[in-house]
């Protein structure tokens, strides 16, 4: 296969996974989102929570 050939395909599979990975990223934050407001809390809020939930596992 040509070098130039072989480049194209590359960054075309990049920009295939760069838009996937921001699809998941973007589905994550409005699942935080959506369970930030289930709880009555700000996502800042929320995020703290999870993370002393997270410790507290950690060092169980």
């Amino acid at each position: 296969m040509w070098p130039a050939v072989k480049q194209m395909k590359e960054e075309s599979y990049n920009m295939g996974v760069l838009a996937q990975t921001n699809k998941l990223v973007n589905m994550h934050l409005l699942t935080v989102e959506q369970a930030a407001m289930s709880l009555n809390l700000t996502v800042e809020e929320y995020l703290a929570e999870v993370e002393k939930v997270s410790d507290y596992l950690k060092n169980r």
